[in-house]
């Protein structure tokens, strides 16, 4: 869903495409994460663009770690893999108009990546 002034722009799943950049492992989770996500909302003649761009880690957990007593072993008999991971960074929005870039803007964010399943091969 993408809202701007209480308005809604755009929800319609069919006209979103999803890129990353800078694509790594982390250390603690051994999940693949992005250092740059970026979301492209397309409906007719506007564009909007929305990208986060990682600093730091706030946060990388492996779920199984948080679970205690008969649970984590059941978790682990299950192999279960979940992670939680939280970002900070930037996030720049940016609108085009007929390809033009008409407006933009940055700010400050924060932003999380829950892995529920196994990583695939890369």
């Amino acid at each position: 869903m993408l809202a701007r002034d209480k308005v809604l722009v755009g929800d319609d799943p069919a006209n979103v495409t999803f890129e990353r950049e800078g694509v790594y492992t982390d250390q603690t989770t051994g999940k693949p994460v992005a250092a740059t996500t970026r979301y492209t909302y397309h409906d007719c003649d506007d564009r909007y663009v929305v990208s986060f761009t990682r600093t730091r880690d706030l946060s990388a957990t492996r779920m199984i770690d948080t679970i205690k007593g008969l649970k984590h072993i059941a978790a682990k008999l299950a192999r279960f893999d979940g992670a939680y991971l939280r970002f900070v960074g930037e996030i720049e929005i940016s609108r085009y108009r007929d390809g033009e870039l008409v407006e933009t803007h940055k700010d400050d964010a924060i932003w999380e990546l829950m892995y529920f399943g196994h990583a695939r091969s890369q």
